[in-house]
């Protein structure tokens, strides 16, 4: 185990590492939603708006917990 008695909540208890969940054994399992959900909203914008086109290159944040946006400047009529 990772600390003694795992059972119990205890406030004094030391961290030995950061608590984030990122990668094999510590991936959150809500990421696997949050990508579906994601995928479902891009392609209902797809279908309402065909000629959507991105005005610039999109950018993203990279930390060492997430990946997110930065910028995405698009135009939905496609001009």
């Amino acid at each position: 185990a990772e600390y003694d008695g795992p059972q119990s909540f205890r406030f004094d208890r030391g961290l030995k590492r950061a608590p984030q969940f990122g990668a094999g054994a510590y991936s959150c399992l809500g990421q696997l939603l949050a990508r579906m959900e994601i995928l479902e909203v891009v392609r209902a914008l797809n279908k309402r708006y065909p000629n959507a086109r991105l005005n610039a290159e999109w950018t993203r944040n990279v930390t060492n917990a997430v990946t997110e946006v930065g910028n995405l400047r698009a135009s939905l009529s496609g001009r």
